[in-house]
């Protein structure tokens, strides 16, 4: 990049509707710059997770401890009482809203988040953002 030639590393949001804007940033950038997604975090209860992979080029997030969470299955949000799923319940390449409940109070929290879950990792599934409900 002729605008700024020693730099490295851009932190953003890389998945769900923003996904779309990375070629054409790394069209201008160049492909010798790292492109990550550095936090998923909602105002009402700040941080959700975590790169899990920060060192390759992905917006895959582990999940972050302070919180608990359920999964509702993307077939369930309508419902007003929907299925909810563990974390250890939720299965590969499924799309669900996000429920959490926090430490600082909020109980069964859905702020409108749909995630897909990539993997299950050893603290959990690792997620990308999908969405908004």
């Amino acid at each position: 990049p002729t605008l700024w030639p020693n730099l490295k590393i851009i932190n953003c949001s890389c998945s769900g509707n923003l996904e779309c804007f990375i070629p054409t940033l790394k069209y201008y950038i160049g492909s010798s710059v790292h492109v990550s997604s550095y936090i998923y975090a909602c105002s009402e209860t700040g941080s959700i997770g975590t790169p899990a992979k920060p060192h390759e080029q992905t917006s895959l997030f582990q999940l972050v401890p302070q919180h608990f969470y359920e999964f509702i299955p993307l077939a369930e949000t309508s419902q007003d009482q929907p299925l909810t799923l563990l974390a250890s319940e939720v299965e590969k390449g499924r799309i669900y809203e996000i429920v959490m409940t926090t430490h600082t109070g909020f109980y069964r929290y859905r702020n409108g988040d749909y995630i897909k879950v990539i993997e299950q990792g050893d603290n959990g599934p690792l997620i990308d953002f999908y969405g908004r409900g």
